[in-house]
């Protein structure tokens, strides 16, 4: 089975008491190769690119953070067919990610510029659906599930920090992919 993922999420919260507007914008898109194991599995593994980009603040002070970030992973997948064109899926994903991040913190005439170098570690459980289009091609769309992160920064000059998450989320992350089988 060769086929990728295209993932695209953006969120806009509105705080005027504290910084204004906050956005986030993250895409990433992650070719796969797997082989089948029997009985509705599939086993394989992937490489992939991310970006992101945020920005909170008003005016002429603001912060704007951007990271460009490679990765590799391996999965596991189980199907569970309706009928002959489609059904469900879940898919077990971990992988690890390297990469830089800038962030700029603009006060007024005044910028302060920080790179960090960026490692990831991460864990995911998710559903989908999927839609056989034909005998060999296969529609897919994946929504939230429960995942694990560790991201950790290590700016040019200072101390590395690491920020752990388990989330939960079914609606606020939605992707879109494709398989082909061989």
């Amino acid at each position: 089975m060769i086929g990728g993922e295209l993932t695209f999420r953006s969120t806009t919260e509105e705080n005027t008491f504290f910084t204004g507007k906050y956005k986030t914008t993250t895409a990433t898109v992650t070719p796969q190769i797997g082989f089948g194991l029997g009985g509705n599995w599939i086993a394989g593994g992937g490489v992939g690119f991310a970006y992101q980009s945020s920005k909170s603040g008003t005016g002429n002070n603001y912060t704007k953070q951007t990271a460009n970030i490679y990765s590799a992973g391996l999965f596991v997948r189980h199907f569970h067919p309706f009928n002959d064109k489609m059904g469900i899926f879940g898919q077990l994903d971990a992988g690890a990610g390297f990469g830089k991040s800038e962030e700029k913190m603009v006060s007024g005439p005044n910028t302060i510029t920080t790179e960090r170098d960026v490692t990831n570690i991460s864990a995911m459980l998710k559903p989908g659906f999927y839609f056989k289009a034909t005998r060999r091609i296969i529609l897919e769309a994946g929504f939230g599930g429960f995942s694990y992160t560790s991201t950790t920064n290590k700016p040019e000059n200072g101390e590395k920090t690491t920020f752990s998450a388990f989330d939960f989320a079914l609606l606020s992350t939605l992707n879109f992919g494709f398989q082909v089988i061989l």
